[in-house]
């Protein structure tokens, strides 16, 4: 009532996505202000405001902040922190920085301690790459191919993107990479990205995995952004305002909607959305790998004619029109093509799966595992598929292999040092104890 009769003067501030959320459902109170969109200013009128900003903490505390602090304050903020605009971003950095110092009993805010503080509340690792993971990224095929067999095109790929990224030569603005990964079924498209995952960004839970075949029709959309009444959010964008330091899959991607692959292409183009109520999701930190298995079998026959992986990738690229947009191909960083897998390359995975199982078990329950060439081999040849891959292959060690220790355990014929033997005869898988 009070606003209704003009009895006071009154100026009311909140953010796009609080407006949207709080006010624009309720008409008797929307109705009674006048709406001005106010922009985010720039990092050169952010810089003069957090300078004056510096005077005020400078007395408030009895500091004195550098200047090279307050401009990594507001790049820093620009940068990194997405969730408050210039200068306030900025300004609730610096501040953070001021405190911190005091309660170190020191006087000089430094740009360092900037730095650390927003690498802290960003969960992106901003200060220079030390000599240990200089030596791990100079490294980083070898790293991977521990994990992953073969697949040299697609790896020495994402390699280099990480390498650009994390020596700060990547373009701002883009996510930090975008893939494709075109290929058969069980080749190890998700597990690079996997991989990829734990390598760049410290855990394989900061995969956040989408599979398109969900999105084939129009509306889902807002699955991804929010609806446009603002009461659900979306699925992708919360996904990056809870940690904008992720890796996304994109698995079919062929499958999803042409409305879902602008979406992305706006992605890919701006390094940014706006949601359903109207926050600027930022993706400069992320990577985003699409699979695809469109084309495989042109792939797989390709492969058996003898052609290389460079052979057929121009060639597939032009294919590859008939899903997407060639203004969305030419946005990737990389359409990287896997081949399929021969069954010594299923072999040699077949070794890193029971390595796995080996040293749960050491870890767990202080028991070593020891399988024979036999036993390895069979491993493989009852994991191979020529339509699936390497797929089966954990399902086939899971019956042969684990679930028989699982049986031991529960039975206690196996104890804290013993060794169990594996190896195959007579048609059949033999474990053998030493304790």
């Amino acid at each position: 009532p009070i606003i209704q009769s003009n009895a006071i003067p009154l100026i009311g501030e909140t953010y796009p996505h609080e407006y949207k959320k709080y006010i624009t459902q309720r008409s008797e109170v929307r109705e009674q202000f006048e709406t001005i969109q106010v922009e985010e200013v720039s990092q050169e009128e952010a810089l003069r405001i957090l300078v004056y900003q510096a005077l005020l903490l400078e007395r408030q505390f009895g500091v004195f902040i550098t200047y090279r602090a307050i401009k990594q304050a507001v790049y820093l903020a620009y940068r990194y922190l997405h969730n408050k605009p210039l200068p306030s971003g900025a300004v609730d950095l610096l501040k953070q920085a001021v405190v911190r110092t005091k309660q170190a009993g020191e006087k000089r805010v430094s740009a360092d301690v900037v730095i650390a503080i927003a690498q802290e509340l960003s969960k992106i690792p901003i200060q220079q790459v030390s000599e240990q993971e200089t030596e791990k990224l100079l490294n980083l095929e070898d790293i991977i191919h521990e994990r992953l067999i073969n697949q040299d095109t697609a790896v020495i790929a994402v390699s280099r993107a990480l390498r650009e990224y994390r020596s700060g030569l990547s373009s701002e603005g883009r996510p930090i990479a975008t893939f494709l990964f075109v290929g058969p079924t069980g080749v190890g498209k998700t597990e690079l990205a996997k991989i990829l995952a734990g390598v760049q960004f410290g855990s394989r839970k900061t995969l956040e995995r989408f599979d398109m075949s969900e999105y084939q029709d129009k509306q889902s959309t807002f699955r991804l952004i929010g609806t446009p009444d603002g009461k659900k959010t979306g699925t992708l964008t919360d996904a990056i305002l809870e940690n904008p330091y992720r890796l996304i899959l994109l698995d079919e991607f062929e499958k999803a909607h042409p409305d879902v692959l602008n979406i992305f292409l706006q992605v890919f183009d701006d390094g940014r959305l706006t949601d359903s109520l109207g926050r600027t999701v930022n993706f400069e930190n992320t990577i985003i790998i699409a699979t695809s298995n469109a084309h495989s079998n042109f792939i797989k026959e390709s492969i058996e004619a003898g052609k290389s992986v460079p052979d057929i990738s121009g060639e597939l690229k032009r294919k590859l029109t008939t899903y997407f947009k060639p203004e969305l191909l030419n946005r990737f960083s990389d359409t990287v093509v896997f081949r399929t897998l021969n069954r010594e390359e299923i072999k040699k995975i077949a070794k890193i799966l029971i390595r796995e199982t080996a040293e749960t078990l050491t870890e767990k329950h202080g028991i070593a595992l020891e399988i024979d060439d036999s036993a390895l081999t069979q491993i493989a040849e009852l994991g191979f598929s020529s339509v699936f891959g390497a797929r089966p292959l954990r399902n086939t060690i899971s019956e042969h292999i684990r679930s028989v220790l699982a049986d031991k355990l529960l039975r206690k014929e196996l104890g804290r040092g013993n060794t169990v033997r594996v190896s195959y005869d007579d048609s059949t898988f033999q474990f053998s104890v030493i304790e």
